[in-house]
């Protein structure tokens, strides 16, 4: 007998061409059938979604949930299960000196299923900035935590951000190559600096010593040093970085999305590939919200509800090297499953640069299933829940953002 049956969803799934209504028979933490008109009979328990999307669990690889360690660390299962996400990955707000907090305070309390990126930075963002000198970055230490914890660490986190890069210059980005190579793992690096004090050419320059595997984000940040050059042109290094290999990411945060790069960077030729949030615990309430929110973005900037779907699940899953356990609904898989609604309105979405757009269409969470059990949704990030500003009302000022600490 099934443990679950989730009824008369409209399935997507790109990733194995999977559309329209069926059914999903959930079995021992794993998908055992997808169908239609599954006998309820053969369930302990039914659940009927009609009139909701089912996707395969979403999957956010970059986010702050260090929560307790920094202020910035939001609570792993706010931001995962009980928001419709079934697996998320931190990126950088532990280093080799502050992940034991991660591993035995974080982790074994978390229902939503947690990965890491280690911070090039020994202590990662517990200070901050995390590297003033060569001595904050120790290469062999930080290889050694990686490997002896490779359950739970996919790789390292390298911010190119001063003061590191100033003192430093490309030799950071090497060291930080040093150890997702001598460790086994990928890289996530991190482009745009809102202080801009490096050289442009560095950015440049990094991405030459990307590997397939590896992750750029925040592909659609304003400010200095980001994918667009002084003239507003593409760097061609992104794409050709993208053509070996070398995943693109969003990284939305509370300061790496402006809506006239996205269409910059777009109308040249680059997509992303993952649509992360960079969620943390101010970010969820000011500027990011949850991932849900940042599908609705990429439907309002025009893209299709399939490469929403993609960017949310099968791509990002390949990126933390998990495709054959998350981002799909087929048979067999884990049972990590998001069911959604979409709702019809008339709303606002802003970027963290002072712009917004219209947005007839938002994603909300519904019911999340992880390794087959059922996590509801929570109210939402704003005091009224989950929906954004209406677009019939004057757009609310918020505080301009003065911490630096938002990556």
């Amino acid at each position: 007998m099934y443990d679950l049956i989730l009824k008369n969803g409209n399935l997507l799934d790109p990733s194995q061409n999977l559309r329209g209504v069926q059914d999903i028979a959930v079995e021992k933490g794993l998908i055992a059938r997808i169908g239609p008109n599954l006998p309820e009979a053969e369930a302990r328990r039914v659940v009927d979604v009609r009139d909701c999307l089912v996707t395969a669990g979403l999957v956010d690889i970059h986010v702050h949930v260090l929560s307790g360690f920094t202020r910035l660390g939001a609570d792993p299962d706010l931001v995962g299960v009980y928001a419709g996400v079934t697996t998320i990955a931190d990126a950088g707000s532990a280093g080799c000196n502050s992940w034991a907090g991660f591993v035995n305070y974080i982790i074994p309390k978390a229902k939503t299923e947690l990965f890491a990126f280690l911070n090039v930075g020994s202590d990662g963002m517990v200070s901050f900035p995390e590297v003033t000198s060569e001595r904050d970055i120790e290469v062999d230490r930080t290889v050694r935590v990686v490997s002896a914890n490779r359950e739970w660490i996919k790789g390292i986190k390298l911010r190119m951000t001063d003061p590191m890069l100033s003192l430093m210059g490309l030799e950071a980005c090497k060291k930080a190559v040093q150890m997702a190579r001598d460790s086994g793992t990928r890289l996530m690096v991190h482009i745009g600096d809102h202080q801009g004090k490096y050289p442009h050419a560095l950015v440049r320059q990094m991405l030459d010593l990307l590997a397939p595997g590896d992750t750029v984000t925040h592909i659609w940040a304003g400010g200095h040093n980001t994918a667009l050059d002084e003239q507003g042109k593409l760097i061609p290094e992104l794409l050709d970085a993208q053509k070996r290999g070398v995943w693109m990411d969003v990284g939305h945060g509370q300061g790496h999305v402006d809506y006239d790069v996205v269409k910059k960077v777009t109308d040249q030729g680059l997509l992303p590939q993952s649509i992360s949030t960079d969620i943390s615990r101010p970010g969820r309430v000011r500027t990011v919200h949850s991932m849900v929110e940042m599908m609705a973005r990429s439907l309002a900037l025009g893209f299709s509800l399939e490469d929403t779907v993609t960017w949310s699940t099968t791509n990002p899953a390949r990126a933390l090297g998990e495709e054959g356990r998350l981002g799909s609904l087929a048979v067999g898989r884990q049972a990590d499953i998001s069911v959604l609604r979409l709702v019809e309105g008339r709303w606002l979405l802003r970027d963290t640069s002072g712009g917004a757009i219209p947005a007839s269409q938002m994603v909300l969470p519904v019911l999340t299933v992880k390794r087959g059990v059922e996590y509801h949704s929570e109210y939402g990030p704003r005091p009224w829940g989950w929906l954004p500003d209406s677009a019939d009302q004057p757009l609310p000022a918020i505080p301009a953002f003065n911490d630096p600490r938002f990556d």
